[in-house]
């Protein structure tokens, strides 16, 4: 009768469990509902710095954590690099791109800081953070003047300096790209020397992440720490404090422009705040944002 047919369809759903159409996942993306995250960390090294670094030191560890919170992270890989070619990292990492694994100089932490828990030259959720980011991030202020974030960026993500980097670049996870820096990036795409700022312009240096993610500009958060149009909060004109070794910061036309590229996942914040907490507060929701838009 109706009723045996009723239940007999009741046990074969039973028996085998929903049929669930989940649709096509992207490329790359994780088979599940949450993102893993690779974050880099782009911080001049330069001498006007060091304030900036104490308080980027202060907020990363609790963003991380909110972020592991927010996503349900399992795993996270995060990297330090510098915006020059940074003498005090061990020998085999001191080229641009070089991921921070020791510091040393003026306003550093002076630490050997890796081989991180995992073995590896990026710290990992086997890392106590609070205190492996303090000491990669304060990379000091004895750097190079001529600071090359974005160049440093590019050679991190396409290779030129894999034998530092190793695997921290997975296809599977969010890329959290995190720019530090209170000086314009003038790009003039000429490799003679004695050229200030990186090689190549803002649309270069996006085609060069997109491509290090196989195209799929939705896996990519851009993270930016830099000077600001009036109003800001800077306590000194940047032109009147000797190239920013007194504070202020330079307006940042061209990382703000390489930032805006990526649109809703591009997020810019004011590199003269007394604190990063409310930054990266924001930049929660941008990361959780774009983990959902990614698997959707």
């Amino acid at each position: 009768d109706d009723d045996d047919d009723d239940d007999d369809d009741d046990d074969d759903e039973t028996d085998e469990g929903p049929k669930w159409d989940i649709g096509e996942l992207p490329t790359g993306a994780p088979p599940n509902d949450q993102c893993d995250i690779d974050f880099l960390f782009v911080i001049d090294s330069s001498g006007s710095m060091a304030n900036e670094q104490t308080a980027l030191a202060a907020s990363v560890p609790e963003f991380v954590s909110t972020v592991q919170d927010v996503l349900e992270l399992e795993t996270y890989h995060l990297a330090v690099a510098t915006t020059d070619e940074y003498e005090f990292n061990t020998p085999e990492c001191t080229m641009l791109g070089g991921l921070v694994v020791q510091t040393g100089g003026e306003n550093s932490s002076d630490q050997t800081c890796g081989p991180y828990a995992a073995g590896n030259n990026y710290m990992t959720e086997e890392d106590d953070l609070g205190t492996a980011f303090p000491c990669a991030g304060m990379v000091g202020t004895d750097g190079s003047g001529d600071e090359k974030p974005m160049q440093a960026m590019v050679e991190v993500l396409d290779g030129t300096a894999e034998s530092c980097v190793g695997d921290l670049i997975r296809k599977d996870a969010l890329l959290v790209i995190v720019i530090i820096t209170d000086e314009n990036d003038s790009p003039t795409g000429d490799t003679a020397p004695g050229n200030l700022g990186s090689n190549g312009t803002p649309d270069e240096w996006y085609d060069a992440v997109i491509e290090a993610k196989d195209g799929e500009d939705e896996s990519i958060v851009v993270l930016s720490l830099v000077g600001v149009e009036k109003p800001n909060q800077c306590t000194i004109d940047w032109e009147d404090s000797l190239g920013g070794l007194l504070g202020g910061a330079e307006v940042n036309v061209t990382t703000k422009e390489f930032t805006e590229k990526f649109e809703d996942n591009g997020f810019i914040g004011d590199v003269c705040s007394a604190s990063y907490g409310d930054f990266f507060t924001e930049a929660v929701s941008v990361i959780d944002l774009a983990c959902e838009e990614w698997l959707e």
